[in-house]
């Protein structure tokens, strides 16, 4: 759960940051984001979904991780999640 608000806080954080680049990213910012979003997901364990939306469009989205142990499933862009 900490995982969680560090990357939603980095995320609003880049997020105004982003809305001045004219919705484009470069290189360096999409690895940049990358990083962030892989940190607190080890290999093999359950995992996030990720996007940056910028006045309507999405300028970055990363899943990573398991969405289902039983049956292996990965998390993808269509992947639903329970919000309490």
């Amino acid at each position: 759960m900490k995982s969680f608000f560090i990357c939603l806080g980095l995320l609003c954080f880049y997020q105004y940051g982003l809305a001045q680049l004219n919705q484009s990213l470069t290189e360096k910012q999409v690895l940049q984001l990358d990083a962030i979003a892989k940190q607190d997901v080890p290999e093999k364990a359950p995992g996030i979904a990720t996007a940056i939306i910028v006045n309507g469009k999405v300028v970055f989205k990363k899943t990573v991780g398991y969405a289902s142990f039983l049956d292996s499933s990965l998390i993808t862009n269509q992947t639903r999640f329970n919000i309490a």
